[in-house]
């Protein structure tokens, strides 16, 4: 979202040192109607004279106005309606100008409220990502909480001012040790880091946040500030469990491939191939099967034309022919599915058993 702002280069607000100038400026108009002043302060003058002079005033009253005093009226009147008439003229000419033109102040305004704005914007964001920010400054040491930080660890926004004792307090005694690390790692040598851990939150509750840490540096490489992002992933901590509960205890043989190959499996799978988890990563669905699949076709190039598919479309099926543990060969159907994971995906695999066939 833009917003409009005054260009303030050619805005310069009428100060004391402009006044005087802008009064100089403004005798143009005033000698323009000097003709119509004139008119007025003869009116003027012959009403003052006609209210003083009444028909039983004596001679010496009467003398008191002679042509001498009346001038001397006349040019007390012109130079007051000379003042009054700059005057207004100046007050005029500052209103438009300052309509026109606005001031430093207005534009400090007008960013003000922008500033207000975006803040608003980056709250709400931040609450439906259920991510908070901090920033830190190196010298200093004073340090900012988002609003959604500040509900992230379970608190009202600006309930309390954030500190580096604070923070570490709200951090599960079990992961303190591994936070600190980083953390003196970080503000020594500058690195960025990453890190998975819990916060307790005044319930007595705990979350799930993931961390990330990012430098900031002046001209000269000296670190000035630090900038955090705290993201809640307590959800997705809890599916993840979840998932690998499933994964360790279902009767199905299960693994999971990235593009290198083999990464991880369950013991199901394990106990098929008569192998422990550490002897799997790294390894082919091939390593696990005869030279040739039952159609002729090399394991080799079967295996990787599957995992292929399976990238491209997002699934696979196929009849696929293992070894097993005891050296027999077991004919399964084998179905490659593909999920994403961070930056990448991988595969997930399940084998089902359609029949043994004995050497």
């Amino acid at each position: 979202m833009n917003m409009h702002l005054p260009d303030i280069q050619s805005s310069k607000p009428l100060g004391k040192t402009s006044r005087f100038s802008d009064f100089v400026g403004s005798l143009p108009y005033t000698v323009a109607t000097l003709p119509a002043q004139l008119v007025i302060s003869v009116w003027l003058l012959k009403l003052l004279t006609s209210v003083h002079i009444s028909s039983d005033a004596t001679t010496s009253e009467l003398a008191q106005f002679t042509p001498q005093s009346s001038l001397l009226a006349s040019i007390l009147l012109l130079v007051m309606l000379l003042g009054v008439s700059a005057f207004l003229i100046h007050r005029l000419r500052r209103i438009l100008h300052n309509a026109n033109n606005p001031t430093l102040k207005d534009v400090i305004h007008v960013r003000s409220l922008e500033v207000k704005r975006y803040r608003k914007m980056l709250s709400k964001a931040e609450h439906l990502a259920g991510a908070g920010s901090w920033f830190s400054e190196t010298k200093s040491g004073h340090l900012i909480w988002s609003d959604e930080l500040f509900r992230i660890f379970g608190f009202e926004p600006t309930e309390f001012a954030p500190d580096k004792e604070i923070r570490l307090g709200l951090v599960h005694p079990d992961d303190r040790k591994m936070f600190v690390e980083h953390e003196l790692k970080s503000i020594s040598s500058g690195q960025a880091y990453k890190i998975r851990m819990r916060i307790m939150r005044p319930s007595g509750s705990y979350r799930v946040i993931q961390h990330n840490v990012e430098p900031e540096f002046d001209s000269k490489g000296n670190l000035v500030r630090r900038i955090g992002t705290v993201v809640d992933i307590t959800h997705q901590v809890e599916n993840e469990n979840t998932f690998r509960m499933m994964f360790d205890q279902t009767p199905y043989p299960y693994m999971i491939m990235n593009r290198e190959g083999i990464s991880e499996c369950n013991p199901t799978l394990l106990s098929l191939y008569g192998r422990t988890s550490e002897e799997m990563p790294g390894h082919h669905l091939s390593d696990f099967a005869p030279q040739n699949q039952p159609d002729g076709e090399l394991s080799d190039k079967k295996a990787k034309e599957m995992v292929r598919l399976a990238y491209k479309t997002g699934f696979h099926k196929s009849e696929w022919l293992l070894t097993n543990s005891d050296g027999g060969d077991s004919l399964v159907e084998i179905n490659l599915s593909r999920f994403r994971s961070g930056e990448d995906s991988i595969l997930m695999v399940v084998m089902h058993q359609i029949s043994d066939a004995r050497k």
